[in-house]
């Protein structure tokens, strides 16, 4: 299926709400803990796949933020009023108060949400289908296929709501990798140190001239 007809597919079947129907201060609290937890991992990639030792003071950080987010979720989940639009006075005490006086819903674009959301909770699908790998178990294929597939689906509807194509953000990315100092893959091998120590002004203005 080529994309265009794969877009035309997605958008037939994308949830659109007519509002965020959710506390704006739970929602902030959770995404701050999903940011938390991708920490820790991007900690434990780069120790397995570049060579790289965790860094402590990092990874302690994010576990820290994860625990005091989870305890300040138990209240608004456990009575139920994580739905409430005025929730952020739950969280006067657990907030910056420059936060609280800056949550605004009305900002939030839909649409990335949701394809953020559904990005986040189809990565730790793949990651619990490749659990019992680790168990002497062979990797399920067709659970595999369907949690790239579903990614996929959620990351079709921002490159949509950017109003870009697949083929310009595919094209970005590897130009970005490209044009390293080094070249992260120009010498046609994988060099760890270009993929640790990143020019992120550089990247951000090759991404610019590309799809802003």
């Amino acid at each position: 299926m080529d994309n265009t007809t794969y877009r035309s597919r997605v958008l037939e079947t994308e949830s659109k709400p007519g509002s965020l129907n959710f506390g704006p201060a739970t929602l902030l609290v959770a995404l701050n803990m999903a940011v938390a937890a991708t920490m820790v991992l991007d900690q434990v990639k780069r120790a397995i796949y570049y060579g790289k030792e965790m860094d402590p003071n990092k990874t302690l950080d994010s576990l820290g933020v994860m625990q005091s987010a989870g305890e300040s979720l138990k209240f608004t989940i456990g009575t139920g009023r994580y739905r409430d639009p005025m929730d952020v006075h739950f969280f006067m005490d657990k907030l910056p108060k420059g936060v609280v006086q800056q949550i605004n819903p009305q900002t939030v674009d839909m649409r990335l949400l949701h394809a953020a959301l559904g990005g986040f909770t189809e990565s730790g699908e793949l990651i619990e289908a490749l659990l019992p790998t680790l168990l002497g178990k062979p990797v399920d294929r067709v659970n595999v296929a369907e949690e790239l597939g579903d990614a996929n689906w959620y990351g079709e509807i921002a490159l949509d709501a950017l109003g870009l194509t697949r083929e310009e953000v595919n094209a970005a990315n590897i130009k970005k990798l490209q044009d390293k100092k080094a070249g992260r893959y120009k010498a046609g091998t994988f060099l760890s140190d270009d993929a640790v120590n990143r020019d992120t002004g550089a990247e951000r203005a090759v991404l610019e001239a590309a799809v802003a």
